[in-house]
């Protein structure tokens, strides 16, 4: 205490003063983190703070460094004074690496006259986890190669992952696996993962394609990263396989395989012939003479398909016995037949369909169109198209016109296994192009697509009725001549339409014979 005189001179009156100055900090501080809690997976908490000061606690300090701050320090945060603080405040914790990190948290109490109060502090932990998945997959098939000629391949792995890449998982779908899924391949956790790997492709000639994911210890997977690879391989093995017996000779034939360049033939007088076991006849087409042989015995075939991968497996096995008694077929098929387009007497298309046909007492083998009649030899190289030997034939084939409107005859012949050809047969239609491209000035000389489609052909008497009224009626007016060309423009797709419909020519027909009539009647006034 200090006392201070003053002396008054006038009035001699004496006067005293006191002053306390505060020296005691606040005291009772306290801190709870997330109020006790022993950890936490966020840095988000809450501080729970408590203190008490005789004047009033005016803020606090609050730090994961144990090192007591200066009252004027920044960091405090300033509240209303009072004698009993209380408080609840949100503070975050410093980050840390994956997995448990103890974090502390100290706290400092001030007074209005900067007393500091001794540190309060409390623990807990902080639980960080991985959700970051494995990063820079890559994949390569056999070092980038671009083909291969077998299933078994090396894949080139590599990710990256701040924690550890734990394993892979490879498959030829491209749907993303569970971090769960059966198929992943696990090994030594670490943060850059590289390895070889065998893999089996899926079998059959294409294009392979192999995804690939990486998951770490945490179960994130990363996103896919895949590689492409041609698998080329060796042909299948021919089906179809027939062998017809002949006079000291057999006729082998199958069904063509589509990446074949080329057919082995192996035959054997016994049972079970193999590519090991039977005599290898080499670059074979379908229908093949064996010839030489003896007759009154067995013989067994299979066929294999070679391309440049490799040879195909055996087909199923076949056999023939050659008859003991010496009987040569001198006999050409019977009853050959052919009819262009269905008996359709004309056509606008070179492209027509041929319907064949024909007997034969050991097998037809063969035909051969043209719309030459010289008959070809059974031994023509080139013309002849083989099938499967049957003894009664009928197929639908395409065949080609020669260009040029008028009348077009198409011959055809056939051939059975020992070579016999069968007299000519021929079907005749009348090519006529200019019904399918009219003239669309609106002159004459067009075609009346709708009435040709209908009727036939472009020389139908209905057709020439009409055609004659466009020409003698229609084009001698104004108003004609616009409805020829509205006409030419528009009718060619719905003429071709009603011609690939048996059912709308015949109902087109119907309709237009009672015009055709009227125009009859029309041209006598």
């Amino acid at each position: 205490m200090v006392d201070i005189l003053h002396a008054q001179a006038q009035n001699h009156i004496q006067a005293s003063y006191t002053w306390t100055i505060d020296s005691t900090a606040p005291s009772s501080s306290a801190v709870s983190i997330n109020s006790g809690a022993s950890s936490t997976t966020s840095t988000s908490v809450t501080l729970t703070l408590l203190a008490t000061d005789s004047v009033g606690v005016t803020g606090y300090y609050a730090s994961e460094i144990s090192t007591t701050p200066s009252a004027t320090a920044s960091g405090w945060t300033s509240g209303t004074s009072t004698t009993s603080y209380s408080a609840t405040v949100s503070f975050t914790l410093s980050g840390g690496s994956i997995g448990d990190n103890t974090k502390t948290v100290y706290v400092w109490f001030k007074d209005s006259v900067g007393n500091i109060s001794a540190s309060a502090s409390d623990t807990i932990t902080l639980t960080i986890s991985d959700s970051t998945a494995p990063s820079s997959p890559s994949v390569s098939i056999n070092n980038g190669d671009a083909s291969t000629t077998s299933t078994s391949v090396t894949l080139s792995l590599s990710a990256t992952d701040n924690a550890g890449v734990t394993a892979y998982y490879a498959s030829e779908t491209s749907t993303t696996p569970s971090s769960t899924a059966s198929g992943w391949t696990s090994g030594t956790s670490t943060t850059s993962y590289s390895a070889s790997v065998s893999w089996t492709l899926s079998s059959g000639s294409g294009t392979k394609t192999v995804y690939v994911w990486f998951r770490d210890s945490a179960g994130n997977v990363s996103a896919s990263s895949s590689d492409s690879i041609t698998l080329v391989s060796a042909p299948s093995a021919p089906t179809g396989v027939t062998a017809d017996a002949g006079n000291g000779q057999v006729s082998v034939s199958w069904t063509s395989v589509s990446d074949a360049t080329s057919y082995n033939i192996y035959s054997s007088t016994t049972s079970g012939v193999t590519k090991l076991t039977g005599t290898k006849l080499t670059n074979g087409t379908s229908p093949y003479s064996h010839t030489g042989l003896t007759n009154g015995t067995t013989y067994y075939y299979v066929v294999t398909a070679v391309n440049s991968y490799g040879e195909s497996s055996e087909s199923s096995q076949v056999s023939a016995t050659l008859s003991t008694t010496t009987t040569i077929d001198t006999t050409a098929p019977s009853s050959p037949l052919v009819s262009i387009n269905n008996g359709d007497t004309s056509t606008t298309s070179t492209s027509v369909t041929l319907s064949l046909s024909a007997t034969d007492s050991v097998g037809v083998t063969g035909y051969y169109a043209s719309e030459t009649s010289t008959t070809p030899l059974a031994t023509a190289s080139s013309g002849w198209t083989s099938g499967t030997s049957t003894t009664s034939y009928s197929a639908s084939v395409s065949f080609t016109l020669s260009t040029g409107d008028g009348t077009k005859t198409v011959y055809v012949w056939f051939r059975d296994s020992a070579g016999n050809v069968s007299s000519s047969v021929s079907s005749s239609i009348t090519l006529d192009t200019t019904s399918s491209s009219g003239d669309s000035s609106g002159g004459g000389g067009g075609g009346c697509f709708i009435a040709t489609a209908a009727y036939g052909s472009y020389l139908d008497p209905h057709v020439i009725v009409l055609r004659n009224f466009r020409d003698r009626h229609l084009l001698t007016n104004p108003s004609g001549r616009v409805f020829v060309r509205f006409y030419y423009r528009y009718s060619p797709p719905i003429a071709d339409f009603i011609r690939r419909h048996d059912t709308l020519r015949v109902a087109t027909r119907w309709l237009l014979t009672p015009v055709v009539y009227t125009v009859l009647l029309f041209s006598f006034f």
